[in-house]
Parts: structure tokens; C-alpha cells; sequence
């Protein structure tokens, strides 16, 4: 099975947010989070992974950290 691997810097979801991603309600109770999730550790994401496996992708095998 070959797979591209593509590195992503932040979260795919930053520029097409979801109403639960922390950068759609950007504030100061979740800019920590904001920073830290939707930057370069978006896989270890909860909000991120729901996401994903509800469009029905696989969490990371597409992703390189």
C-alpha cells in the first residue's frame, strides 16, 4: 500500500473551522489550546480526531508530525 505522506504545519481545519474547533471561538479561555492543538500537535487533537472520523479518514496516516 503506498501512501503520500504530507506534512501539515497546523490543523487543516484553521482556515474551514468546525463550530467546535477552538480557533472558531477564539478567547482567551482556549488560546492555549488554540496554540498548542491547532499548531503542529492538531493529531492529538480530540476535536480534530472526531472530526476526522466522522468525514470517515483515517487520524493520521496521511499526516507526518
Amino acid at each position: 500500500m503506498n501512501q503520500q505522506i504530507i506534512k501539515k504545519r497546523y490543523c487543516p481545519f484553521v482556515q474551514d473551522p468546525h463550530d467546535e474547533c477552538y480557533c472558531a471561538k477564539l478567547d482567551s479561555q482556549n488560546i492555549e489550546n488554540t496554540i498548542y492543538y491547532c499548531g503542529k500537535n492538531f493529531l492529538d487533537c480530540e476535536i480534530y480526531r472526531i472530526l476526522i472520523l466522522k468525514q470517515g479518514q483515517p487520524t493520521n496516516s496521511n499526516y507526518e508530525k
